[in-house]
């Protein structure tokens, strides 16, 4: 579902998606409530400045650079052999689900190997660069993980968040 039929019909009363308890009752920086479909309007944004979809922006600028030649949000993008199912544990049985998307991407339905989502996250954690392919100025990546409005939520950046993490037998981390 391309990004601005989805938000069309997710943020407009009568869309196939809309429902009253899509909205809180509070008005901007009153309160705090984590927004996948946030996330999608921000993608949203990203189409509207660069005039390009997406996914295709995130291929172009990401994906290809970091050499993340089996990654992408849709599966039609994607040999579909070469991707993991994934399973659901129910009553001491892994079942298999079949392959699914998700319409309020990009908060999630990223298809990738481990070793690529790797190769990004070392980018980002350098600063937005590796091996010499920048993906990101420094002063985003920092941006990204500042906490913007601690008076709401002191674990929440833009998108990522900040917490303490306490793995028995090894200490608690600033994830």
């Amino acid at each position: 579902v391309p990004l601005d039929s989805f938000l069309t019909n997710y943020l407009v009363p009568g869309g196939i998606y809309w429902a009253s308890y899509n909205y809180n009752g509070w008005g901007p920086l009153a309160d705090y409530n984590y927004s996948n479909v946030g996330v999608s309007l921000v993608a949203y944004l990203v189409e509207t400045i660069s005039n390009i979809p997406f996914a295709q922006y995130c291929k172009d600028s990401l994906f290809i650079p970091l050499g993340m030649n089996e990654t992408a949000w849709f599966l039609s993008d994607l040999d579909t052999n070469n991707i993991a199912v994934p399973y659901h544990y129910i009553g001491g049985t892994n079942i298999p689900y079949p392959h699914y998307g998700e319409a309020f991407y990009p908060s999630s339905g990223l298809m990738t190997s481990a070793v690529q989502l790797a190769r990004f996250l070392n980018a980002f954690m350098q600063n937005g660069q590796i091996d010499g392919v920048r993906i990101l100025d420094s002063t985003t990546v920092d941006l990204m993980t500042t906490v913007q409005f601690p008076w709401l939520n002191d674990q929440q950046a833009l998108i990522w968040f900040i917490y303490p993490w306490t793995i028995p037998g090894f200490g608690t981390y600033t994830l």
